[in-house]
């Protein structure tokens, strides 16, 4: 992986209300859907608005799942839920941690399994129920998580900058890089959002 390839896009600013934040971020290769509220607001690949869905509660992280054609969410208790593509809840487990709020949700095809990325740790769920913790924090903080076959990439900070850390499906580290300063969350207005990769096309954000 050259990271040296990487190319960084302009920030946009989406035009969901500002009353709440955005809580989480999907992307199923067509469109991209940001959650806001009580809200999913769907966006086609010109980041033009075309739809606004009104979901039963808030949830804190969103996925597509390409092998079953759904949704999976983190809700306020920590829970997993299974969501049609009208995000209407299918299937509500209790699989999740919840004493610890969901920072990131991706699927991850190598396994077809679900990666929750926590304050301080990664934890790898299997559809069916088991789990187990791949990578835990030291001296950062997890800020959100993505399969990006065959690794999956975790996006870090700690207190000199934010990096995004690629790993191998045993969880071992393979390569980091810097996210530029006009990227980091700390100073990018939380309407805005980014994504870039080494082909300089677009992909969901970390």
């Amino acid at each position: 992986m050259d990271i040296n390839q990487w190319t960084y896009e302009p920030l946009i600013a989406t035009s969901t209300p500002q009353s709440q934040p955005l809580s989480a971020f999907a992307y199923d290769g067509c469109f991209f859907y940001l959650a806001n509220g009580a809200h999913i607001y769907i966006y086609n690949s010109n980041y033009e608005p075309i739809n606004r869905i009104k979901i039963s509660q808030p949830i804190s992280a969103l996925c597509y799942d390409n092998n079953e054609n759904c949704f999976w969410a983190t809700d306020d208790q920590g829970a997993i839920c299974k969501l049609d593509l009208h995000f209407e809840v299918q299937q509500r487990t209790n699989i999740g941690d919840s004493k610890k709020k969901a920072l990131g949700l991706s699927y991850f095809c190598v396994h077809d399994s679900l990666l929750v990325a926590y304050h301080d740790t990664i934890v790898e769920i299997c559809k069916h129920g088991q789990k187990r913790a791949i990578v835990a924090a030291a001296h950062s903080s997890y800020k959100n998580i993505l399969g990006v076959a065959p690794y999956f990439a975790i996006a870090i900070a700690n207190a000199s900058c934010e990096s995004i850390n690629f790993h191998a499906p045993t969880g071992e580290h393979t390569v980091s890089v810097n996210i530029p300063p006009d990227y980091c969350e700390a100073n990018a207005m939380q309407k805005k959002w980014v994504a870039a990769n080494h082909t300089g096309q677009r992909q969901p954000q970390l």
